[in-house]
């Protein structure tokens, strides 16, 4: 689906949205919701009820189709369809598909997701970097991620090895 372009006096200057254009379009093309600020240019918008994106000229780039979408991250957003997780690229490439039970945001590279009750790390090309043994996992940061197994919760680095 193609739109006009806007005037570029409305402009987003800085990822953060005009009150006045944020509201001429949420009028003109009938979206429930658009984000008040972007990730990596692009703000999140329900339509009907799915989720897309649009960027900050006010172009569609990624058509509502979503269940769920959330910003995003590194390159990366995490969606939801038909009740699974995966991931999109800011093209709208589906480069990891919807096949996980649960996803956190990439951070430092690499997402946490669940697969069979267990959770694991992929990369940005959703290759398994760290296995699926946990039975909680959280987002890297400082290098390090809290993950639980056999009921103990400890750190982890990027290679899977057990830190403290």
């Amino acid at each position: 689906m193609k739109f006009e372009k806007f005037d570029p006096k409305y402009d987003v200057k800085e990822d953060v949205f005009d009150k006045n254009l944020r509201e001429k379009i949420l009028k003109e093309r009938g979206y429930q919701y658009i984000s008040s600020t972007s990730s990596d240019g692009l703000f999140l918008v329900v339509k009907d009820g799915k989720h897309g994106f649009i960027n900050t000229k006010g172009e569609e780039i990624i058509f509502p189709k979503y269940d769920v979408a959330w910003k995003f991250q590194e390159g990366m957003a995490g969606f939801e369809k038909e009740g699974k997780y995966g991931f999109i690229n800011t093209n709208g490439k589906e480069v990891i598909p919807a096949q996980y039970g649960e996803t956190g945001p990439f951070s430092e590279g690499l997402a946490w997701v669940e697969k069979d009750n267990k959770f694991g790390f992929l990369d940005k090309s959703g290759k398994e970097v760290i296995s699926f043994q946990y039975e909680d996992a959280r987002s890297f940061s400082g290098g390090k991620a809290m993950v639980s197994k056999n009921g103990e919760r400890f750190y982890i680095n990027q290679q899977g090895e057990k830190i403290f």
